[in-house]
């Protein structure tokens, strides 16, 4: 008896699932603060500069620090900026989705019996500094760190993308 409560135990620590939006969104809710904090102090301190030199090196050790043993998380765009943030094929619906919908709804979504959370991203002023319209200097600024740069072009409100939350 003692042996089957042990292993059920063990199991539910190793298959973690939240179980409602609620719970999915107290999950990537410091995330997201952290990184919007991030954003906003390095461009304070350091301009378009420093606030693009802060993302290319801090955005994923953000996601990681954040991320647990038993779960991930994660940003993603059709127009993706850093190649690491591309989306997995079944997202490149929800993306669409949310693109069509203008939904602003998290939802939560089962991808072959993995539980992911995604969440809309909508474009911020804040945002339109790296990602709207960029002057040459700036576009060459983040052209160096980032090659492929498809992330640029927006206006205020447009979709950007989604943060997601994957259970383990």
């Amino acid at each position: 008896m003692k042996i089957k409560f042990i292993l059920i135990i063990f199991l539910s620590l190793c298959a973690y699932s939240f179980e409602n939006k609620n719970e999915a969104q107290k999950i990537l809710m410091p995330f997201k603060k952290e990184l919007m904090k991030t954003l906003k102090t390095s461009f304070k301190n350091g301009g378009v500069a420093g606030a693009v030199d802060k993302c290319h090196v801090e955005a994923p050790k953000i996601a990681v620090k954040h991320s647990s043993k038993s779960y991930e998380i994660g940003r993603t765009s059709k127009k993706y900026r850093n190649p690491n943030n591309k989306p997995e094929k079944w997202m490149e619906g929800v993306l669409s989705d949310y693109e069509k919908s203008k939904s602003k709804e998290g939802r939560i979504v089962d991808q072959d019996g993995v539980n992911y959370y995604v969440e809309p991203i909508y474009v911020k002023g804040l945002c339109l500094n790296c990602h709207g319209n960029l002057s040459e200097r700036t576009q060459k600024l983040i052209s160096s760190k980032y090659p492929e740069d498809k992330a640029y072009g927006y206006k205020i409100n447009d979709f950007r993308g989604v943060f997601w939350l994957k259970s383990k």
